[in-house]
């Protein structure tokens, strides 16, 4: 009786146009199977401008995520909208697609990259977005070669306690194990860690709310 007490109070509230009320809303759904209706109030919340709901949304569209039609400019909209407002997931997420879906390249603004969301992203803390961008830097891949700022990028994604992280970790090691021909020695590795965790210890959050 209570839970369905507390469900009416949710759908009032989001009828009303709770964006927070319309996400918890979609949750449920979505817990229930009810993809269809989840969508719906993802995508109310999104146009009421909740972040959350605008990268959910934007990540419907562009991967036609729960039997969503796929339509690139939409998920681009969304995506970037979130991306504005510091979702670093959204960043990371605008990145890939950008570098991914040709469609989605058409819907660029005007000195928008990927590399500029992989920034965005890597800068807080998104671990993902940081061993994307060292191997953007390993390679010259859109941005100028430097093997120091990837040795950067991976040391920060390795300093945190996340899954995506062993990713980093693998390429240090192959650094150090001499699989390359750069040359790099345990010691540069240490320092670079102690210069991260000392000056930018905003790149290696564990918790980011994505």
């Amino acid at each position: 009786m209570e839970k369905e007490k507390d469900l009416k109070e949710i759908i009032e509230n989001a009828e009303n146009g709770d964006a927070e009320a319309m996400v918890t809303l979609s949750r449920i759904y979505w817990k229930e199977g009810d993809i269809s209706k989840a969508s719906e109030y993802t995508l109310r919340a999104a146009q009421k401008g909740n972040a959350g709901a605008e990268f959910a949304i934007g990540m419907e569209y562009c991967f036609g995520i729960g039997g969503q039609e796929i339509c690139v400019a939409e998920g681009v909209r969304y995506l970037r909208n979130a991306a504005k407002k510091n979702v670093a997931q959204a960043q990371f997420t605008l990145a890939v697609v950008f570098d991914n879906i040709e469609e989605a390249r058409a819907y660029m603004a005007d000195g928008e990259t990927s590399i500029l969301y992989l920034e965005k992203a890597a800068k807080q803390g998104h671990a993902d977005a940081q061993v994307m961008l060292g191997d953007k830097y390993l390679k010259g891949s859109g941005i100028e070669k430097s093997m120091d700022k990837a040795i950067f990028w991976w040391c920060c994604a390795c300093l945190q306690k996340k899954e995506s992280s062993s990713d980093a970790r693998n390429r240090i090691n192959s650094l150090l194990q001499g699989k390359d021909s750069n040359g790099v020695q345990k010691i540069q590795i240490l320092q670079v860690m102690d210069d991260i965790k000392a000056n930018y210890p905003q790149y290696i959050q564990n918790n980011i709310p994505y």
